[in-house]
């Protein structure tokens, strides 16, 4: 495999074409297709659901010279819509809620139904046996979080010495009366552990060379499961100590293309949360039908160079070729586009290796659903903050889904209640941005003030006036803008209180109306606490568009900078709405930045760096060309939704 795969994913379909495509487009198909097995699924073609029709096909395939995997198409069910047979047990939500083709994994006859089709498939001698991403517990339309089967609930009764039917289970859930929370995920997550562990041992009595791949969705999504992604890995792993994963997760066309940023993010977690020896992260590239007018070239390749600079993936699975095979092979369509950007995005993955992602955190913890009682969780999922920082990206802020090496924590909503002890003290001698309700939580986790604000006693109710905003003080965190003004936006759906007034903080911006000036409330502001560290609290929706504005804008950059010890290790500037991904060998300094141009116009980006470089750009042929030498480098006219890739040398 190259730094850098490019798999297809097709149905075993008109094996001429695709053979012929492979002769047209080799690079393309060098990293092999996965065939779509459609186990238990009905579809009016034998090409597609037949066995024996699938066991010829691969072996065309490999005859060909081309690696073959396949991608069981169903393992415990999507959803009743799109499924056919009944299942062999269902699967039942909290509220007793059935699906009437979606399994419970828990259930032993459904066990041997799996460990027989881990073993069909296995047959075939696939170099990846991929299992599709209806292997989880969550999201299986009529049921939502599984599974609250009668035998389930026995199960745990039987485990934890409780007795409980499921109404009983449900309330002591969402009340998380003696800590039933926190044992009812680790019994769900030991359900999919054991799946996991059927496949492997099935897969070995046949050939233990045979990779096992997963594909999953957003661990933020989903965090009533969440997986126990360590136990997977060091279960699933072959004779070879290699498992592979797919990441997937959200959809964008171009009529809503900022959705990319948004699925980069889910894939970005992922990534960070299963990388590690052995294991090869792919994701998913596009969705399926694949129609060019909706779906550009130019967004497809910014999210292939996104799964590189933000995720970190080692290469994508392209999800376009299915029955529109041949749409897809014409010359500009998905295959030959790919096949003509596979230098570049090799070469983008070169860049990235040995080096660490760096930038600011958000921060997140597989365990949050164990500490966000406010909603009813099992009829409806909330992620408690963990998204409402996105908007920073667009500042042209670098941020790293590796909380290890990132210099800046962003704590945003109530992801705070999610942190363990050793976090909460590493990160209180370092710098931290909160946002309002993550600070007054960051202070009852602490047991003392460490953010310089606390609650406006009397509650925003308490404030008339025709809105809120604030008014940027003299502090030189502000620079030209001291005396700026500046309208919010707020409402239930803001993260973010707007409840704060100071104690003990420097404040940045303060109450822009009298009535806002008269309580006292604080807009932001900074501390710098006992244990050495910095956190500057941003009190209302401080990350909804409207930080977009100049004011705003260059108030946060500066935060980051103050934050990160003096200096970002990157930045960008633009008037554009621009993102920054930062990867950096701690060794040598050697730095690899992707810049995206997230905007309808074309945008004029200056990147900032800490200190004196030698840029030089990856072109579209997969070259470095040298640009310049300094510690600002300027990119000219990046067009709309236009990505650019430097190597910068100390």
């Amino acid at each position: 495999m190259k730094d850098f795969a490019i798999i297809q994913r097709i149905f075993c379909i008109s094996e001429d074409e695709i053979l012929k495509a492979a002769k047209d487009y080799p690079a393309s198909f060098s990293d092999g297709v996965a065939v779509v097995a459609y186990n238990g699924l009905w579809w009016d073609d034998e090409r597609v659901s037949d066995f024996e029709t699938l066991g010829r096909f691969c072996e065309k395939m490999k005859e060909a010279e081309i690696p073959v995997e396949i991608n069981i198409s169903k393992t415990i069910g999507h959803t009743d819509e799109h499924t056919q047979e009944e299942a062999l047990s269902h699967m039942t939500d909290a509220y007793g809620v059935q699906g009437y083709s979606i399994n419970c994994p828990g259930n032993e006859t459904f066990q041997d139904f799996f460990r027989e089709i881990i073993r069909k498939y296995a047959s075939l001698k696939p170099d990846v046996l991929w299992l599709d991403d209806d292997f989880r517990t969550v999201f299986h339309n009529p049921v939502g979080y599984g599974c609250f089967c009668d035998d389930c609930i026995g199960r745990f009764n039987e485990k934890e010495n409780k007795d409980f039917d499921r109404d009983a289970l449900r309330k002591a859930i969402l009340n998380d009366s003696e800590n039933i929370r926190a044992l009812w995920q680790d019994f769900t997550r030991e359900q999919m552990v054991k799946l996991v562990k059927i496949a492997r041992e099935t897969v070995d009595e046949i050939d233990d060379g045979i990779i096992l791949g997963f594909m999953q969705v957003n661990p933020e999504m989903v965090i009533y499961e969440c997986p126990d992604f360590e136990k997977w890995i060091e279960i699933a792993k072959n004779k070879n100590g290699e498992v592979y994963f797919r990441h997937g997760s959200g959809f964008y066309d171009d009529f809503k293309p900022f959705e990319v940023v948004d699925k980069n993010v889910s894939i970005a977690r992922l990534c960070a949360m299963t990388e590690g020896v052995g294991v090869k992260n792919l994701t998913e590239e596009v969705t399926s039908p694949y129609i060019k007018r909706s779906k550009s070239m130019k967004v497809t390749l910014m999210e292939a160079v996104m799964n590189i600079g933000m995720a970190g993936a080692d290469g994508l699975m392209d999800e376009g070729i299915k029955p529109n095979l041949t749409e897809q092979l014409e010359k500009g369509r998905l295959v030959s586009h790919m096949h003509e950007k596979g230098d570049f995005l090799n070469e983008a993955r070169k860049l990235i290796k040995g080096k660490v992602q760096k930038g600011a955190y958000p921060f997140f913890d597989k365990n949050l659903w164990r500490y966000s009682p406010k909603v009813d969780h099992m009829g409806k999922m909330n992620d408690i903050g963990s998204r409402s920082w996105m908007n920073l990206f667009y500042l042209g802020i670098p941020v790293t889904f590796r909380e290890k090496d990132a210099d800046v924590l962003i704590l945003s909503g109530e992801t705070v209640k999610g942190m363990s002890k050793d976090v909460l003290d590493k990160w209180l001698s370092k710098g931290i941005y909160a946002d309002g309700t993550s600070a007054l939580l960051l202070n009852e986790k602490a047991g003392e003030n460490v953010t310089g604000i606390k609650k406006y006693e009397k509650g925003i109710c308490e404030i008339k006036s025709g809105g809120l905003g604030e008014l940027f003080t003299e502090h030189y965190l502000n620079g030209d803008y001291r005396g700026y003004k500046r309208s919010t936006y707020w409402g239930a759906e803001v993260y973010g209180s707007l409840e704060i007034v100071k104690d003990g903080c420097e404040v940045l911006s303060e109450g822009l109306y009298p009535s806002e000036k008269e309580a006292g409330i604080v807009g932001t502001a900074l501390y710098e606490n006992r244990f050495g560290g910095r956190v500057i609290t941003s009190a209302r929706a401080p990350h909804s568009a409207d930080i977009l504005s100049d004011g705003k804008g260059h108030q946060l950059k500066n935060i980051f900078d103050f934050l990160a010890g003096g200096k970002m290790k990157v930045r960008a500037e633009s008037d554009a709405r621009v993102g920054v991904s930062l990867w950096e060998d701690e060794g040598t300094g050697e730095r690899a930045v992707f810049i995206y141009n997230t905007d309808f116009d074309v945008a004029d980006i200056k990147i900032i760096t800490d200190d004196s470089y030698r840029a030089e750009l990856l072109t579209e042929d997969g070259k470095l060309r040298f640009l310049s030498e300094g510690s600002e480098f300027i990119l000219p006219s990046v067009e709309a939704f236009g990505v650019r890739v430097l190597k910068l040398t100390k």
